[in-house]
């Protein structure tokens, strides 16, 4: 529902979402259809070696919210099922009650059912803006099992969510916050530096109060450098001059800074977007920055504290 100048919309994919991006070719692949994205994406993980006894499942795409609630539940409830081994049609079991679709009893059992399967979500993360979080989308989330929700934050300056038309600002950001944490969710802030109206010093000082503002405070940070793709409104304001993206020395330097700021309760997800360089008519395409950004604090004696980066996993 959003007017982002710089939101890809590629056809016949969710808004932001391009087809070559590894999660999103996957689901154009199986027509969107989460029984089958989830049965393939088992499989891979198990020919990897991987245990598949004990799920995170990744909801991407859009914004979740704005869908209607009986597809919400739906899709959701597919989801369980396919962990289980079987869909309700498969099972035999008639999908109405008196009265209708008793969606609510599907998603229950499934639910229910999922307690003792062999493979178990033990995590559920959709994705979503904080203009639409609202009481209710809150009950109904955590009535789908939900226990991480990824907000589209990216800043929360007037200006540049008026020049970006993003439609939100700190206060919803702050709003969704508060009633996402009051729910027990574990709450992920999509950032993007590098935004038409910022600059080095303003993305530096807005993670800084992101950080320390007790009204956010994130869980967990996706940090996605804004990149100019063609199509764009953003691209057409590039191409006018109305709109400069950092050199790579630039945003190494703003993606140092924030990491250096990012206290030790929080995890850095990801640092930079995996879009395929032949979308990106300006801004960085270097994939591997969080590898350049934490070698070089290590050396300058701060490196970066996040969950992510304190790991016991994969060192000797």
């Amino acid at each position: 529902p959003g007017e982002c100048v710089y939101c890809p919309l590629e056809f016949n994919m969710p808004k932001s979402y391009l087809s070559d991006e590894p999660a999103a070719q996957r689901a154009k692949n199986l027509n969107f259809d989460p029984v089958a994205q989830v049965k393939q994406r088992l499989e891979q993980l198990s020919q990897n070696g991987h245990s598949t006894d004990k799920l995170e499942i990744i909801v991407i795409g859009g914004t979740f919210s704005a869908y209607p609630d009986d597809y919400k539940v739906e899709f959701i409830t597919k989801i369980y099922e396919a962990c289980n081994g079987s869909t309700w049609e498969e099972s035999g079991v008639p999908s109405t009650v008196p009265g209708g679709t008793d969606i609510w009893t599907r998603l229950e059992g499934a639910q229910l059912k999922n307690e003792t399967a062999k493979q178990r979500i033990v995590a559920l993360s959709v994705e979503t803006r904080p203009d639409w979080v609202s009481l209710d989308e809150v009950r109904l989330i955590r009535r789908l099992g939900v226990t991480k929700i990824q907000l589209g934050v990216q800043a929360i300056d007037r200006e540049i969510a008026r020049l970006t038309k993003r439609g939100h600002g700190a206060k919803e950001v702050a709003e969704a916050t508060r009633l996402l944490r009051n729910a027990g969710m574990k709450i992920c802030y999509h950032l993007m530096p590098n935004l038409p109206g910022s600059n080095p010093e303003k993305d530096i000082e807005m993670s800084r109060l992101i950080y320390s503002d007790r009204r956010f405070k994130p869980d967990y940070v996706k940090i996605y450098p804004c990149m100019v793709i063609a199509g764009t409104e953003l691209y057409r304001m590039w191409q006018k001059g109305e709109h400069q993206t950092y050199s790579d020395e630039e945003l190494k330097c703003v993606l140092k800074e924030i990491s250096a700021l990012t206290p030790p309760w929080v995890r850095v997800d990801r640092l930079v977007r995996d879009i395929s360089r032949k979308w990106v008519a300006a801004g960085t395409v270097r994939t591997n920055f969080r590898q350049v950004v934490e070698a070089e604090l290590i050396k300058e004696g701060r490196p970066c504290r996040c969950i992510r980066c304190r790991e016991v996993g994969g060192r000797k």
